[in-house]
């Protein structure tokens, strides 16, 4: 699960982690973690205070395929973001992140699209 934030950088020098706060990421999702593993999403440091509390993974919506207008929120453990605990039907559903897991390609490409850059290639 992870919070993604702007804009693109040109380098992590002088990056500011504890200045980041949940309410301005641009992006919420659970991914995969292929980027990490082969180092193109580089690790730029740690929050100096973690509070996991501030942090949560945000209830997300899922959209019935079968049944148009249909809306599912979808919660999910909070010390395993694998594990769904409770979906429910409901029409409240604004604002929320859809539901479901990206591959490291398609976090790079819905990034590029919200910040108005190139697709990355690899």
């Amino acid at each position: 699960m992870g919070y993604f934030f702007g804009p693109i950088l040109e380098s992590t020098e002088g990056v500011r982690l504890d200045d980041l706060i949940p309410e301005r990421a641009i992006l919420r999702l659970r991914f995969g973690d292929l980027g990490l593993i082969e180092r193109r999403w580089p690790v730029v440091g740690t929050v100096s205070v973690w509070e996991r509390a501030r942090w949560p993974i945000p209830v997300f919506v899922r959209f019935d395929l079968l049944v148009p207008g249909r809306a599912i929120l979808v919660r999910y453990d909070e010390d395993d973001p694998r594990i769904e605990i409770a979906n429910t039907p409901s029409t409240e559903h604004a604002g929320l992140p859809e539901d479901g897991l990206d591959g490291a390609g398609a976090v790079e490409l819905s990034l590029s699209m919200r910040l108005g850059r190139a697709v990355p290639e690899h």
